[in-house]
């Protein structure tokens, strides 16, 4: 019945429709189904479907010819009373007979949906009666049923979902009530896949036929692809990709964590579009073409936030149903968070990812004029500013008229576009710098400072008071640095901004630096960690006492590793104590002190303190001074772990600066867990890969170690819009990870040099960064160029 490989476009009417066939309404994700079994992914589903209906219990029965067998059950109340392990000793009957006289044999010859609000009131009209014999069995008492067919495309019923009890808020037996059903619908869709699939493990999946005359694919025709073969194994099947690239993609994949489709695009293995198309034939959904505009009440019915989680964008609603076009469209949880939402029954299309990402920037976007006029209007209400001598290198200005200035629209819309602009673009830092004849706007965007604007030197002052006030700051004070901070907070927001003001011989400058929390990640898997590095760290983590040290310059993301660390070790068991300067991101259950020395607070002082607080867990922000140190130091050695950073080159430097901050060897010695020194990176733009081959032998003299072939095939970015023509886009960390073995231990309680402790350290195993970055360049996660601008040795 479904047309997969068919495009749906918007050249319609608003009252045409983009569909007029039924289509396959879901998929499940390939990877998730190859490491599970039917009773798992059915499992999961029947929990979903209590969640969204308050169902106290469920059953999930699989036909089986003329038989009904239990493939999945759950029951809260007699799970509390009896154990899961008794419930499902005393849940799992024998098989059920496929008659009309039981619920589910009806739903299940019938294919009709059940709506019962009294399982034990039933009219005598009706063929089906309740079975209350395990209720009896169980001193248990139902109430309200709602069963859903699960059937195919072609109605084949498949399974029946069923569903006892609706919850209200007191925690009674309610009768089930709509929208409840088109949510149902959505997830029965999904289970009659998994069935499907899983009853046609050992099926041959045709090769992919050409499209038809009509625009249908002869893929439309073919049975589902089974669930149980590995995307990667299909595309090697269909000679899309090669056994190698499928291989270095698995690798990509377990360290990355990353989707394989996308890897395969980023390595270039295969293009976007073909991808899709192949997607579209193995799970009989549409490709969506995307419109240039969207319509805005469509759009209304989804959050910004949610499109951009999971990447997708709505783009039709008809009736009861909302059209969505997926980069992922067997995204289970996507599916489920949208028809929630919306209570409307969603269908799922596919669409390739960077064109959903463009939609998405452009349909949820807030409207604002250029630049260019804001600042023309901007310019035309500035007053004169009287100039008053005063004999400093900056003139005084009228205090009064200047905040007035500050407040005024046009001056208020300019800087808020400069945040939100920084904001899309990712920028991590803005800069605005006076100068004798200009006034400068740069972004510090992926670790490299790109400008931005050149506004008229006379909006300089206004501009910066304007942020001054926001941040709280005294905006007569010009003469001496100020420290300050503001969010910016909504529905889809959450970033804080640190304002740090510098008076130069030219004016003041403003330094913001962007804490965005939505843009952040704090999972360990996902920084770039290989697979041996993230083990050594985490097996680290897993000590009750140690010093954990991370070090690298300025901006290399050290902060970030450690608040990655800090969020694996959050638990209601652990007690976690931080010391910042300043704390950037607050997390939830964790004991976070910010450092006042105008108070006395400093990181020793409150080190001292704090250990008298019972922590499991200390994290201190950075090392600064000897006392510090060795109090960090004693605290490892006491029964805590310690995390905390400094600013070294490299792993090896980071021993010999602790021992020359006079931090006893063989106390050090004892304390280290590991050391960890990392940097940042520019990654390859997902959107515009391009593959070239270079000699094995030109790598040579950067650490590549030839295999013999004679080429190597990098990647680099051709440069697009979505990379603001860079080709680079998005950071990753690369690390140098030092073990701490025995034969370590012993050699720095002898207080080595550096080159000694470099040379054990490599001994043992540690990649250093070099190689580190050498691998991500192999791996076409960034260029030669790039790790060259990084790594300076």
């Amino acid at each position: 019945m479904g047309f997969a490989g068919r495009r749906w476009t918007t050249m319609l009417s608003k009252d045409e429709s983009y569909v007029n066939e039924p289509i396959n309404e879901g998929g499940l994700s390939a990877d998730q189904a190859d490491q599970e079994s039917l009773s798992t992914v059915l499992d999961r589903i029947l929990t979903k479907a209590r969640r969204f209906t308050r169902a106290e219990a469920g059953t999930i029965y699989v036909r089986e010819g003329n038989i009904l067998r239990f493939v999945a059950v759950q029951n809260d109340a007699l799970a509390r009373r009896l154990g899961e392990e008794e419930l499902q000793r005393r849940l799992t009957p024998e098989p059920l007979e496929l008659s009309q006289q039981s619920l589910a044999g009806f739903v299940g010859i019938t294919g009709r949906t059940l709506d019962i609000p009294d399982a034990y009131h039933i009219s005598s009209e009706r063929p089906y009666r309740f079975d209350g014999a395990l209720d009896e069995r169980n001193s248990y008492r139902t109430v309200s049923v709602l069963l859903i067919p699960i059937h195919d495309p072609a109605r084949t019923v498949l399974g029946v979902l069923q569903l006892i009890n609706a919850l209200d808020s007191r925690g009674r037996p309610v009768p089930f009530r709509p929208p409840y059903e088109y949510v149902q619908h959505s997830l029965a869709s999904y289970a009659a896949i998994a069935i499907r699939n899983a009853q046609s493990r050992t099926a041959q999946v045709p090769a992919p036929a050409q499209e038809e005359a009509h625009g249908a694919s002869a893929a439309s025709a073919q049975p589902l692809a089974p669930i149980g073969r590995r995307l990667g194994e299909l595309l090697t099947s269909y000679q899309l990709i090669t056994n190698e690239q499928l291989g270095r993609a698995l690798a990509e994949q377990n360290r990355t964590k990353d989707k394989l489709g996308a890897i395969l695009v980023r390595m270039g293995a295969i293009s976007e579009d073909q991808l899709v198309e192949f997607l579209a034939r193995q799970y009989k959904l549409n490709i969506i073409e995307i419109p240039d505009v969207l319509d805005p009440e469509v759009l209304r019915l989804v959050p910004a936030e949610l499109t951009r989680k999971h990447e997708l964008v709505p783009v039709q609603r008809r009736g009861n149903s909302l059209i969505v076009a997926m980069g992922d469209p067997t995204n289970l949880a996507a599916v489920d968070d949208i028809a929630f939402l919306t209570s409307l029954h969603i269908i799922p299309g596919i669409a390739p990812p960077s064109r959903i990402r463009r939609a998405i920037e452009q349909a949820y976007q807030i409207p604002a004029a250029p630049f260019e006029d804001v600042l023309t209007e901007a310019e035309s209400k500035l007053p004169k500013f009287e100039i008053v001598g005063s004999g400093e290198a900056e003139p005084a200005l009228d205090l009064v008229e200047l905040r007035s200035v500050s407040d005024q629209a046009p001056i208020v819309r300019l800087v808020d576009m400069l945040l939100m602009d920084a904001i899309r673009r990712r920028a991590s830092d803005i800069h605005l710098e006076p100068f004798e004849g200009a006034f400068r706007v740069r972004f510090r965007i992926d670790g490299v400072l790109q400008q931005i604007m050149t506004p008229p030197k006379r909006l300089a002052p206004a501009i910066t008071s304007r942020i001054k006030i926001m941040a709280d700051l005294d905006i007569a004070e010009r003469r001496r640095p100020q420290d300050g901070h503001f969010k910016l907070s909504g529905a889809d927001l959450a970033v804080d901004f640190r304002v740090a003001t510098l008076p130069t011989v030219f004016g003041e400058g403003i330094i913001l630096r962007i804490l965005d929390r939505n843009a952040s990640t704090f999972d360990p898997s996902r920084l770039g960690f290989n697979g041996a590095g993230l083990e050594r760290l985490q097996e680290a983590l897993r000590a009750k006492n140690g010093l954990i040290l991370i070090t690298g310059p300025t901006g290399s993301g050290k902060s970030t590793t450690l608040y990655a660390a800090l969020q694996t070790l959050n638990s209601l068991a652990i007690k976690i104590i931080t010391i910042e300067d300043p704390v950037e991101y607050r997390l939830e259950g964790v004991n976070q002190v910010q450092v006042n020395e105008d108070v006395g607070r400093t990181f020793a002082t409150s080190l001292r303190s704090l250990l008298r607080s019972d922590p499991d867990v200390i994290m201190v922000g950075e090392m600064r001074d000897v006392e510090t140190a060795q109090i960090a130091v004693r605290a490892a050695l006491t029964g805590h772990l310690v995390l905390s950073t400094l600013h070294t080159n490299d792993s090896a430097a980071t021993v010999a600066r602790l021992l020359d901050m006079g931090v006893p060897s063989f106390l050090l010695a004892a304390s280290l867990r590991v050391v960890l020194a990392q940097r940042l990176v520019r990654m390859i733009c997902p959107d515009c890969p391009e593959a070239f081959d270079v000699a094995e032998d030109s790598l040579v003299p950067y650490g590549y170690r030839p295999t013999g072939r004679g080429t190597c095939t990098l990647f680099r970015g051709r440069g697009c819009p979505t990379c603001n023509n860079t080709g680079l886009k998005g950071r990753v960390a690369i690390y140098e990870i030092m073990p701490m073995p025995s034969t370590m231990r012993d050699l720095i309680a002898k207080a080595p040099s550096i080159d000694e402790i470099r040379r054990a350290a490599l001994e043992h195993g540690m990649q250093t960064l070099r190689e580190a970055a050498l691998q991500k360049v192999v791996e076409g996660v960034t260029t030669l160029d790039e790790i060259l601008r990084v790594i300076s040795e």
